[in-house]
């Protein structure tokens, strides 16, 4: 006997076509999000680097810049120095620029005069600026100082 063939299920090549279209458009926005998100991962832990840096940088700047005893954008002798190296990635401070501290993504930092002793400083990275005012306490600056790179002496104990 011979079955009839128009009782048969299966899938026609028209569904089989809409299942793989959703599927793979499923699959794309998956991507896109999973994408995205990573990119925001990124760009986040990139602003925290780039944020620490600049809080290590204003410890510093506070601890050696404070108790100045003579701070000059011209190096007058003065034994002390911060200056900011973008090709190392790192700020010299200190004798002589002896010591220094990392600091992944700054791209400058600047000094001006805020007034005879008070010394604005402005930290920046990517989209992110950071700026601070350090109020001296032992010495005056020149009132025209703008200046990349500060030289200056401490106290001595």
């Amino acid at each position: 006997m011979i079955k009839k063939l128009s009782n048969q299920k299966g899938v026609t090549l028209v569904e089989l076509l809409l299942v793989v279209i959703i599927g793979g458009i499923v699959l794309i926005l998956a991507l896109s999000i999973q994408g995205f998100s990573l990119r925001s991962f990124n760009l986040g832990t990139s602003r925290a680097e780039i944020q620490q840096s600049a809080r290590l940088i204003d410890e510093v700047l506070k601890n050696e810049l404070r108790n100045a005893m003579e701070i000059s954008h011209s190096d007058n002798g003065l034994p002390r120095e911060v200056r900011l190296d973008t090709g190392e990635d790192k700020l010299f401070y200190g004798e002589n620029g002896d010591n220094f501290l990392a600091t992944t993504g700054i791209e400058s930092v600047n000094f001006e005069a805020e007034g005879a002793q008070a010394l604005l400083f402005t930290i920046t990275g990517g989209d992110y600026t950071f700026s601070k005012v350090i109020y001296l306490n032992n010495t005056s600056i020149p009132t025209d100082l703008n200046a990349s790179v500060l030289y200056y002496e401490l106290f001595e104990d």
